[in-house]
C-alpha cells in the first residue's frame, strides 16, 4: 500500500515537471543544483505560507550543478525548492550544506504535505554562536521517514550582489568524512601561509631587510583574507561581530592589495625602478585604500566597494605582471621567479572567475585548484625573495672580489699558522693526557705499594701486639677464681674486644692487600669477596666472569679489584638494592666490567661524574686508558660499564 502511494506521489511530481531527488539505501552525497527549482522576487513579497498554498507561483528549473545569480539578476529575495523522497526502509538523517559562507542570511524551511514542520535562520547577519550547527558553512539536518516526501525551501539574500549557491546533500557519515578532509586541507593551506609569514618576519628581523617585512605583512593580510573567504575567521576570530564580518573580506582583501603593491615596489631594485613605475604603484595603492575605507561605511558603500574590488584585482595583478616582464626583458634577474609567481596569482583569480560562471558546484574561493594556485604563488614569491637576496649578495661579492683576492693570501697564511697551532695544541694535549695517566698510574702503583707495606706492618706489628695482649690477658685468671662477678664480666668483655680487634685488623689488612690476589688471582679473590658479602649483607650479589682464564698484569688486576670494591661499597651504602650483579668479560683484548643493581638510582643527565667513589673509579679507569659509561635514573636502578683495553704483554707501570 505504502509502496503504491510512493509510486503515485513520485509520478505526480514528475508529471508536474518538478525535479525529485530519490534517496536510496546506499546514498552518500549529491550535488543539488540540477534538482533545485528557484524563484526570484521582491523583498518579502512571499512568505512560506504563500508558497505552500498558492499553486500559481511558478518555480524555474536549474540545469547545472551550479546555482549562480548575477548582479542585478534579482532584486532582493531568492527562493530555492528541493523535493526529496526516501526510498529506504528506515528513517535516514541527511545534511544539507551550502558551501558558501558569504551569505547575508538564509532561511531554511522543511515542509511535508504542504505543512511547515521545521525552520531555521542562518547567515552573516547573525552572530556565529547563534547558528543551529556551529560550522563555517550554513548546515541543516533533515530527517525523512521511509517512503516519505519532503519539500525543502531556502530563502536567501546577498544584498544585491552576485551570489554563488553550491548546494549539496550528504549522509551524516559522508559529511563528517568530507568535512574532516576539507578541514585538514584548509588547515594545511593556512598553516603553510602562516609558516611563510612567520619565516618572513624572522628573516626581516635577522636580515634587517625592508622587503622581507613588507612581504611578511602582505602574507599576514593574505592569510586573514583567505580565512575570511572560507568562513574560518568568522567561526574563530570574531563570532559575535556579524556586522564586522560582512565588511571583513573586502577590508582585508583591499589591505592585502596595498601590501602587495608596497612589497612589489620594494622588491624592484633601485637600479631598475623608474619614477613613472613608482608613481604608478603609489597611485594604484590609493584605490584599494578607498575600497577599505568604503567597506566600513555601511551596506551601500560596501556593495560598491565589492563591485570595484573584484574588477580592480585582475588589473593590479596584470600591472604587476607587466612590470615584471619588462624587468625580466631588461635582465633584472630577480624577476625570473617573481613573474611566474604573479602568473600563478592571475591563474588563481582566473580560477575563481571560472568557478563563478562554470557549472561546477564548488566554492569559488576554497576549491582545490584556487587553493593550490594561491599556495604555490606564495611559495614562489618567498623563493623569489631568497633568489633576490642571493643575487644581491652575488653582486656585492663581485664588487668586493679585488679586496678578497688581496686578503686571501693573508687568510691562507693565518689558516696555516692556526692549523699548526691547533696541531701543536692537540699534540701537547695528548702528551699532557698521557702524562696525567702516567702520574695516575704512578700514584696508584705507589698507593698499592704503600697499602702493601701498611698491611704488612699492621699484620706483623699490631697483629703480634694484639696476640701478645690476648695471651697476657688470659694469664690473669684462666679459671676466674679470684674475680668477682663484675670483674669476670669485664674480663670476658676485654677478651672479646681483643678478639674483635684482631678480626678487624685481619679484615683491614686483607682489604688493603688481599693475600689471595697473589696466590689465587683476581677471580678467586672476587668470588670469595662476593660470597662473604652475601653471607652478611642485605643486598644479594651475583658475580660472573667470562673468557678470563689467563692471568693478566697484576697491577691491572689490583686496579680492577679496587674498582669492584668501590662499586660494591657504593651499592651497599647508597643504592638500597635487593639484587646486584658484577660481570667481568674479556673480549677481543677488551676487558669489560659491568655492574648493575635494582636500587633507588640517581638522576644522571649532565654526563658529569660526582662523588668521591665515582671519581676514584673514573680516575682508575682512565689511568688504564679505559672509559666509563653510567646509566641511572631515580627508581630505575643503575648500570655502570667500564671498558679497559688489554693488550698482550702489556705492563702497567
Amino acid at each position: 500500500m505504502y509502496r503504491l502511494l510512493f509510486i503515485l506521489v513520485f509520478s505526480a511530481l514528475n508529471t508536474l515537471g518538478q525535479n525529485v531527488l530519490l534517496i536510496k539505501n546506499d546514498f552518500k552525497e549529491m550535488e543539488l543544483g540540477k534538482y533545485c527549482t528557484y524563484l526570484i522576487s521582491l523583498k518579502n513579497k512571499y512568505t512560506i505560507q504563500d508558497l505552500l498554498k498558492d499553486s500559481t507561483i511558478t518555480f524555474m528549473n536549474n540545469k547545472n550543478d551550479l546555482m549562480l545569480f548575477e548582479d542585478g539578476h534579482y532584486t532582493e529575495d531568492i527562493w530555492i525548492k528541493i523535493n526529496l523522497i526516501n526510498d529506504c526502509k528506515e528513517q535516514i538523517q541527511l545534511v544539507l550544506e551550502l558551501n558558501n559562507p558569504l551569505i547575508d542570511y538564509i532561511i531554511y524551511y522543511n515542509t511535508e504535505h504542504n505543512k511547515l514542520i521545521d525552520s531555521n535562520f542562518c547567515g552573516d547577519v547573525l552572530p556565529f554562536t547563534d547558528r543551529n550547527i556551529l560550522f563555517r558553512n550554513p548546515l541543516y539536518l533533515i530527517k525523512i521517514f521511509p517512503t516519505d516526501t519532503q519539500q525543502i525551501f531556502l530563502k536567501l539574500n546577498a544584498g544585491g550582489r552576485k551570489v554563488h549557491i553550491p548546494l549539496s546533500i550528504k549522509s551524516v557519515n559522508t559529511f563528517i568524512e568530507s568535512s574532516t578532509k576539507k578541514n585538514m586541507f584548509l588547515g594545511g593551506y593556512y598553516g603553510t601561509l602562516i609558516v611563510i609569514t612567520l619565516l618572513s618576519f624572522y628573516l626581516a628581523y635577522i636580515l634587517y631587510e625592508k622587503v622581507f617585512l613588507l612581504f611578511a605583512i602582505y602574507m599576514l593580510f593574505l592569510s586573514i583574507t583567505q580565512m575570511c573567504l572560507s568562513g574560518v575567521a568568522f567561526q574563530y576570530f570574531w563570532p559575535n561581530y556579524p556586522k564586522w564580518n560582512a565588511s571583513s573580506v573586502t577590508f582585508f582583501m583591499a589591505i592585502s592589495l596595498i601590501a602587495a603593491l608596497a612589497f612589489a615596489e620594494s622588491f624592484i631594485s633601485k637600479k631598475y625602478i623608474t619614477k613613472k613605475i613608482k608613481l604608478a604603484l603609489y597611485l594604484a595603492m590609493l584605490i584599494p585604500l578607498g575600497i577599505a575605507i568604503a567597506s566600513l561605511l555601511g551596506p551601500n558603500s560596501l556593495h560598491y566597494a565589492i563591485w570595484v574590488l573584484y574588477r580592480f584585482i585582475p588589473i593590479i595583478y596584470s600591472l604587476l605582471l607587466l612590470i615584471g616582464i619588462v624587468f625580466l626583458i631588461n635582465k633584472f634577474k630577480s624577476a625570473r621567479i617573481f613573474v611566474p609567481a604573479l602568473t600563478l596569482g592571475i591563474i588563481s583569480i582566473g580560477g575563481m572567475s571560472f568557478y563563478s560562471v562554470s557549472g561546477f558546484s564548488d566554492n569559488i574561493f576554497t576549491n582545490n585548484f584556487v587553493v593550490f594556485a594561491v599556495m604555490l604563488k606564495c611559495f614562489l614569491l618567498s623563493i623569489a625573495l631568497l633568489d633576490r637576496l642571493k643575487i644581491f649578495k652575488e653582486e656585492k661579492e663581485k664588487i668586493q672580489v679585488l679586496q678578497i683576492q688581496q686578503l686571501e693570501e693573508l687568510n691562507q697564511y693565518k689558516e696555516k699558522i692556526n692549523l699548526e697551532l691547533l696541531n701543536t695544541v692537540e699534540l701537547k694535549s695528548l702528551e699532557l693526557y698521557a702524562k696525567q695517566n702516567e702520574v695516575k698510574r704512578a700514584l696508584f702503583f705507589g698507593e698499592e705499594k704503600e697499602r702493601k707495606r701498611v698491611a704488612q706492618d699492621l699484620h706483623d706489628g699490631m697483629g703480634s701486639l694484639l696476640s701478645t695482649l690476648r695471651l697476657n690477658a688470659e694469664a690473669i685468671d684462666l679459671g676466674n677464681k679470684n674475680l668477682g662477678e663484675k670483674e669476670a664480666i669485664a674480663y670476658q668483655n676485654v677478651l672479646e674486644m681483643i678478639d674483635k680487634a684482631c678480626s678487624e685488623l685481619r679484615n683491614i689488612s686483607h682489604n688493603m692487600m688481599p693475600s689471595s690476589m697473589e696466590h689465587f688471582g683476581l677471580k678467586i679473590t672476587l668470588e670469595s669477596l662476593i660470597e662473604k658479602i652475601n653471607s652478611n649483607g642485605e643486598t644479594h650479589f651475583v658475580f660472573q666472569i667470562f673468557n678470563l682464564e689467563e692471568k693478566i698484569d697484576s697491577q691491572i688486576e689490583m686496579n680492577i679489584y679496587r674498582i669492584i670494591l668501590e662499586l660494591v661499597n657504593n651499592i651497599i651504602k647508597h643504592a638500597k638494592a635487593k639484587e646486584a650483579s658484577i660481570q667481568l668479560i674479556l673480549e677481543n683484548n677488551l676487558l669489560i666490567l659491568m655492574a648493575e643493581d635494582d636500587g633507588i638510582g640517581f638522576n644522571y643527565t649532565n654526563q658529569k661524574v660526582s662523588g668521591i667513589g665515582l671519581l676514584n673509579i673514573k680516575s682508575r679507569a682512565e689511568a688504564m686508558n679505559g672509559k666509563i659509561n653510567i646509566d641511572s635514573k631515580e627508581s630505575k636502578g643503575t648500570t655502570i660499564i667500564i671498558e679497559i683495553p688489554i693488550y698482550p704483554n702489556e705492563q702497567f707501570n
